[in-house]
Parts: C-alpha cells; sequence; structure tokens
C-alpha cells in the first residue's frame, strides 16, 4: 500500500515538470506586451491614417512642387496615384505591425508612380511625423518603417 502511494505520489511529480516555468510565464508576458505596443502604433495609425497621408502629400509637395502637376502619359492626374501610394505606406506599416513582423512588407514600391527617392522621402516623413504617442509604440514603429525604406531601395 505504501508502495503504491509512492509509485502514484511519483508519477504525479513527474507530470508536473511538464508545467510551464517562471521563465515561459516571464517570457509570455514580455510577448503579450511587444505585442500590445505593436497592437497599439497600429490602432493609432489606422485612427490617423488619412491625416498622415494628407500630410505627407502635402510634405511631399512643398519638397516637390512640380508633382502638383504631374500627369501620367495618357493625361489623367497623378494626385489620386500619389495619394494612393502613400496611403499603401501606411496600410502596409498597419499589416506588418498587427501580424508582428517587419518582412511580410514586400515589394510595395513596384507599382508606385512615386519614384523610389520621394517614396523614401514619403515614409521618412511618415516616421518622423506619424504622431505615436509613447516611444515604445514610436521605436516600434520606426523599426518597422525602416524596414520598408530598405526593401523600396533594394528594389530601385
Amino acid at each position: 500500500m505504501f508502495s503504491d502511494l509512492i509509485k502514484n505520489f511519483t508519477k504525479q511529480l513527474s507530470s508536473l515538470r511538464d508545467l510551464p516555468t517562471k521563465k515561459d510565464f516571464e517570457n509570455a508576458a514580455t510577448h503579450h506586451q511587444e505585442n500590445a505596443v505593436l497592437l497599439r502604433a497600429a490602432d493609432f495609425l489606422t485612427k490617423n491614417r488619412s491625416s498622415i497621408v494628407k500630410n505627407a502629400m502635402q510634405e511631399l509637395y512643398e519638397k516637390h512642387p512640380e508633382l502638383q502637376v504631374a500627369s501620367n502619359p495618357d493625361g489623367s492626374d497623378l494626385n489620386a496615384a500619389y495619394i494612393r501610394n502613400i496611403d499603401s505606406y501606411v496600410e502596409a506599416l498597419t499589416d506588418s505591425l498587427v501580424v508582428g513582423d517587419p518582412k511580410i512588407v514586400g515589394k510595395i514600391s513596384s507599382e508606385s508612380e512615386l519614384p523610389p527617392d520621394q517614396q523614401v522621402e514619403v515614409l521618412k516623413y511618415i516616421k518622423s511625423c506619424s504622431g505615436l504617442t509613447g516611444q515604445a509604440e514610436q521605436q516600434a514603429a520606426n523599426t518597422y518603417i525602416d524596414h520598408i525604406i530598405s526593401a523600396t531601395q533594394e528594389f530601385d
């Protein structure tokens, strides 16, 4: 009878080895905090997307006034195309923040009407003037924007 108790106790004790450790819980808490920062940054960008796009477009026009009168070969105005391009950068940034992986951003410049150097200017403007509150959120977004800039320059 006593030996059965010992065997039972030993079996229960061995099953405890499979339980999460303190380090496992700490890692999970850290991962949760990091994801919360990314989601707060993505939420802010989503809520402020139109003003970010508008302000980035104004900044681009200030640096490159010739773009205000630019048109496609078919005569259509490029303003709407530029706005779509800038909006796609904010969307790519937001998507990568939600997923938690800056590498998901593909070749966003492939169909852009903006030249690569101006794409980078817009991305740098978004980086410097996104309006993100909180140092962690700003730092996370900046890391992701830097990755998008690198990807854009690679496909130049």
